[in-house]
């Protein structure tokens, strides 16, 4: 037997389900699948002494050999991009002049019997 073969045969295996991101969790540590397993039961086999690299499998075809994710402190600066469409109005707001202008027009209209009266309105 081969020295690889002999390490195959100790490794651990577990089955996982790819979340939505393409990422799938095991022992505390995250590891990246691939989109093309989302949704999806992949077999994982490690050796449990040392997570730094663990073996995808698919349907019982090794796939890809993938490494913890590592999550920076920082991300790089986004370039602002000069086609961006500059507002000039917004569509809420616009349908709720509307709607303050027909309830103003509503109110103008409604008769005040406190004038008839002789009654002041600011009571």
């Amino acid at each position: 037997a081969t020295p690889e073969e002999c390490a195959d045969a100790f490794l651990w295996e577990d089955t996982r389900k790819v979340d939505n991101t393409g990422c799938i969790k095991l022992n505390g540590y995250e590891y990246e699948a691939g989109i093309e397993y989302i949704g999806k039961k992949v077999d994982v086999r490690y050796d449990p002494f040392d997570m730094g690299l663990v073996e995808i499998w698919y349907s019982g075809e090794r796939k890809k050999k993938v490494s913890p994710l590592t999550i920076g402190e920082y991300c790089g600066k986004v370039q602002k991009s000069s086609s961006t469409v500059k507002t000039t109005h917004s569509r809420l707001l616009k349908v709720y002049e509307q709607e303050n202008a027909k309830r103003q027009k509503q109110r103008i209209g409604v008769l005040s019997f406190r004038s008839m009266k002789g009654g002041s309105d600011n009571v």
